[in-house]
């Protein structure tokens, strides 16, 4: 009968600590959603869809380094709209996303970095080597035309108009 016993207190204790990590892992990833959904510029989480902004960082044979807008269908890339350094429009309010990709190739001993920063919106991107990206998410809460740039390169900029 002992042994029974024994038995029984040894599994009652494993599925005390299969609930008590189950339950840890839980917090962490709530924990760690809540926080995904905080923008930069904000304090706490917006539930909301974003408005998507693609944007590649690219050498042009014509103009040097700029910003590259980027159309995505379906999920799929599509070629390149044309426009560099465009403006972007949105409503303020939104919730926006900034998708940056640096698809400039590095040459021999010359790694390319790229960045973005909107300094009204608190947006400064991490320096990109090639093919690396980087999505930033920040609330549009104030209207006006906004400067976007890199700091690497001052000729890559655009405008973002928040009506």
């Amino acid at each position: 009968m002992k042994s029974i016993s024994k038995k029984s207190r040894k599994s009652k204790g494993i599925t005390i600590i299969g609930i008590l990590g189950a339950s840890l892992v839980i917090g962490i990833l709530g924990y760690t959603t809540i926080n995904s959904m905080i923008p930069v510029n904000s304090n706490f989480p917006v539930f909301s869809a974003p408005t998507n902004i693609y944007l590649k960082a690219i050498k042009s044979p014509d103009r040097g380094y700029v910003f590259a807008s980027q159309s995505v269908k379906g999920g799929k890339g599509v070629p390149l709209t044309g426009a560099r350094s465009p403006t972007f429009v949105i409503n303020e309010g939104n919730l926006v996303s900034i998708h940056l990709i640096s698809e400039d190739r590095n040459e021999r001993d010359n790694p390319s970095f790229h960045n973005i920063n909107i300094d009204e919106f608190n947006v400064h991107s991490k320096n990109l080597h090639y093919f690396e990206s980087q999505t930033i998410t920040f609330l549009a809460d104030k209207q006006g035309e906004f400067h976007y740039y890199c700091t690497i390169h001052p000729e890559m900029s655009g405008t973002l108009e928040v009506q």
